[in-house]
């Protein structure tokens, strides 16, 4: 740019006469002699006054020196006094809202107005405020919440209820603890406890693990994950309280509580059991205020009653015995003992001291008037042998029924209900088990259970090997190895004994596992928890048991089935119960059945051995299961074949098959149902089983005395062979006088056209069990042919002839054909047959 002509200042032009000249005194006056004062703060300066400094008036500050005015205090402040160099601040709690404007408003302590309820004032106490949720007014400030406290309005703080918690500072909320997670006291950070019917676990150092478990729901939840029935959790979760447990608000694993009649291993360890015998586990102390873990009782022997020891509480100490029917240990030298002793004379030794004078008075009557008590026998035989059946088929359902109670309890199922529970444990002496009588424990000392299945196979193998001898010493002299009274003696021990031999056997190969509370377990036998199952004793038990196993309940029957059928000719052949005097030893295993059902014998053994079997199954309701599916196999059959000698016996054991299946029904029943099922309790159920079994005792009383009805055959109603060319032929031979009077009495025979032999009318078919059953039994049309039982009937009465049996005919070889004298099937005898009772008299009962 090019520089302008005019100046750039607007400047006023020059005078026209020069300035003023300066003046020749100075324009102020002279300094004083003294200093001038300065004004402190509290005053202002105020030229015009004599007293230059001034001070402040209440209301107002000055806080300078020298100050040319005095302000008003600010809001939330006050100057009650002159000469106020500062305004007071006002007190917490209060408030000044003029800010500066009236002096009148800031000259007292009274200026500043208290907050309302629930406010605090502000930091320069200009206003009253309220706290944010989370926090609470203290003095001057909001405070946060701690954890465990909430504050929903800004408030107050306050303590979380029981079963709620908070976590963090500055809550405003408390969170419910999710299920089944709970606190113990108010003011809980985070959930450390269970809710009741739960327990906690991982806390036998009281600590826990805060905030860990209860984030998720649901069956894959971390709760879920770590709670096992059977297993400590790996953390403290809180789990389900376990059967026979009680777990209230906070429980833990270790404070966990025992019903009486439960037992639990260790107190690390949440597994409890049922124990076996009621009595026996007494459970944790009453008390429901006390909390001193230390003087409850809580596991192992803790829980046992006096006398018990061990797990579950299952055995009785030394010097003590177990009372079978009231299931308590009894000190052997205690007042209880002595009085069951005095007991068991009074009570026991009469009966068997009228036992042993009966049979007294029976040899005596034998020895002194033989002839008569033989034809009482001889008129009574078939009687006596079918009683003595119906008593074997009592004795073995019994067993059976005794035997399944137990093996189910073994296996941790309940027993029969009361009162049927004990009538099963009075059946129990029909198990022939000495060692549940005498009281070996009390004799010998350290009496366990390898102890006692040593001395129950051994004795028994003993007393084979002593008969075996004394029949070989027999043999070389000429007897025979398959005869005489001990070998029949023997061949009846081992059959009343062999289930009772052989659950002792099985019972060897059951172990059960308890948590020891270190991360391990403790394995010990079930049937007696005083030995262990990982050492090496029971290493050399478990492998003699099964050598035993091979021996009695699989080589008895075998070894008998083989004997039965190396004589199976002579068994199907024979005409009477009993047979020839060759099938002397064996008859007890095949008189009660007809002839050629002789394997049933066998086949009822292994019936009886079945609960032995089913000990090694692991569960009770397997256990039961598999006994209904063999008991009904088992009815099915004895239904199509009715396999025993006599109709009364079929009958009979028919209706003690469908009383031990009800039994088995029954112990389902008190498995499943709790208190009452459909209205069912159990009493009912046990009741039910009563009457049944009154009903079994009443039928056979009933079978008794319609013995001559039901069992006696009456060749002229149903023919020998039922029907067919044998009955027509029989009926063809029965002619005369004989043929008209029995026709007469009977009314069930017609006379032909030419006035010739009677001949049955034919019955119409019956669906009744029981007349199936007699129309089955063909064999006994036989005796008539056979001259009546097969055996001579020697009588002493004057002038009674003597029926002799007919010779038995020697049984033809597989590939030779009858010969004369060999029947193989029924034939019909040519002619008239001879009247017998002209010679023998039979008396009552008796069979012609």
């Amino acid at each position: 740019d090019s520089p302008t002509v005019s100046p750039t200042t607007n400047t006023a032009a020059p005078t026209d006469s020069p300035t003023v000249l300066p003046t020749v005194s100075p324009t102020t006056s002279a300094p004083t002699a003294a200093p001038t004062r300065a004004c402190e703060p509290g005053t202002f300066l105020n030229a015009s006054h004599t007293d230059r400094c001034q001070p402040c008036l209440a209301g107002r500050f000055s806080n300078a020196p020298n100050s040319p005015t005095c302000a008003i205090c600010s809001a939330g402040r006050y100057a009650p006094t002159n000469s106020s160099a500062s305004c007071a601040l006002c007190e917490g709690g209060r408030y000044l809202e003029d800010d500066g404007l009236d002096q009148t408003k800031h000259d007292s302590r009274v200026d500043c107005v208290e907050c309302e309820e629930d406010q605090f004032s502000s930091e320069d106490r200009s206003v009253c405020v309220t706290c944010n949720a989370g926090t609470e007014p203290m003095n001057v400030e909001c405070a946060s919440c701690a954890p465990g406290r909430y504050s929903p309005d800004g408030t107050e703080c306050k303590a979380c209820a029981v079963g709620y918690y908070a976590a963090s500072n500055g809550s405003s909320v408390c969170l419910r603890c999710p299920f089944p997670r709970s606190t113990l006291v108010k003011g809980s950070y985070d959930c450390d406890a269970c809710r009741s019917k739960h327990y906690l676990t991982d806390t036998m150092d009281g600590s826990s693990n805060p905030g860990t478990w209860g984030t998720e729901t649901g069956k894959n939840s971390k709760e879920e994950r770590h709670c096992d029935a059977n297993k400590v959790g790996d953390s403290s979760a809180c789990c389900e309280c376990p059967a026979g447990a009680v777990c209230k608000l906070g429980t833990t694993i270790e404070s966990m509580r025992i019903k009486d009649g439960f037992y639990r291993h260790s107190r690390a360890s949440a597994q409890t059991f049922e124990c076996r015998h009621p009595n026996a586990c007494a459970g944790t102390s009453t008390d429901p205020e006390s909390d001193d873990v230390e003087k409850m009782r809580l596991e192992g022997d803790e829980l046992c009653r006096v006398g018990f020891t061990g797990p579950l509480c299952s055995t009785c100490n030394d010097d003590y015995y177990l009372d079978g029917v009231d299931e308590v240990c009894v000190a052997c030298d205690s007042k209880e003992a002595a009085k069951q002793s005095q007991s068991a004379s009074k009570e026991i030794l009469p009966i068997v001291v009228g036992v042993v004078f009966t049979l007294v008075i029976v040899v005596v009557a034998a020895v002194s008037m033989p002839g008569s008590v033989q034809d009482w026998y001889n008129r009574k035989v078939e009687r006596i042998m079918t009683v003595s059946h119906h008593v074997t088929i009592l004795i073995i359902n019994a067993q059976l029924i005794v035997n399944l109670q137990t093996v189910t309890v073994f296996r941790g199922g309940k027993p029969f209900p009361e009162p049927f529970a004990t009538v099963v444990r009075l059946c129990e002496i029909f198990n022939l088990d000495a060692f549940a009588v005498f009281r070996f424990g009390c004799v010998a000392g350290g009496f366990n259970y390898i102890t006692k299945l040593y001395t129950a196979t051994l004795s028994s193998i003993a007393v084979v090997i002593i008969i075996f001898l004394r029949r070989l010493y027999k043999v070389m002299y000429g007897g025979i190895v398959w005869d005489g009274e001990e070998m029949k003696f023997m061949f009846l021990l081992m059959f009343f004994t062999l289930p009772t031999t052989s659950m002792i056997i099985a019972k060897a190969f059951a172990c059960v596992e308890f948590e020891n509370g270190e991360g391990g377990v403790d394995k010990f036998m079930l049937v007696d928890m005083t030995l262990r199952c990982d050492d090496d004793r029971y290493t050399g038990t478990h492998i003699f048991a099964v050598s035993m196993g091979f021996v009695f309940p699989i080589g008895v029957p075998l070894a008998a089935y083989i004997l039965l059928w190396t004589r199976r000719r002579e068994i199907e052949a024979r005409t009477t119960r009993l047979g020839g005097p060759e099938l002397n030893v064996l008859s007890f295993f095949f008189r009660t059945y007809a002839p050629n059902r002789w394997r049933t014998g066998v086949v009822e053994m292994l019936r009886r051995l079945m609960p032995c079997w089913l000990l090694l199954l692991q569960h009770s309701s397997r256990v039961l299961l598999v006994a209904l599916f063999i008991s009904f196999l088992f009815l099915y059959g004895w239904r199509e074949i009715m396999p025993c000698y006599d109709a009364s016996s079929d009958l009979l054991g028919y209706a003690s098959g469908w009383f031990v299946v009800t039994c088995i029904l029954g112990l389902l029943a008190s498995a499943t149902m709790d208190d009452q099922v459909l209205g069912t309790s159990e009493e009912v159920v046990a009741w039910f089983l009563v009457l049944i079994n009154v009903g079994i005792l009443g039928l056979v009383a009933w079978l008794s005395a319609r013995y001559d009805k039901i069992d006696i055959y009456d060749e002229r109603e149903f023919g020998p062979g039922g029907t067919g060319a044998e009955a027509e032929a029989e009926a063809g031979a029965e002619a005369g006088s004989e043929a008209c009077a029995e026709g007469q009495s009977a009314g069930a025979t017609t006379t032909n056209g030419s006035g010739g032999a009677a001949r049955p009318t034919a019955r119409p078919k019956s669906t009744s069990f029981l007349e199936e059953s007699r129309k089955s039994k063909t064999h006994k049309a036989r005796r008539r042919r056979s001259g009546g039982f097969g055996v001579s009937h020697r009588s002493n009465r004057a002038g009674a002839a003597v029926a002799p049996a007919p010779a038995a005919a020697p049984a033809p070889a597989p590939d030779q054909a009858p010969g004369p004298g060999l029947v193989p099937g029924p034939v019909p005898v040519p002619g008239p047959a001879p009247d017998l009772r002209a010679t023998v008299e039979p008396g009552p009962g008796a069979v012609s």
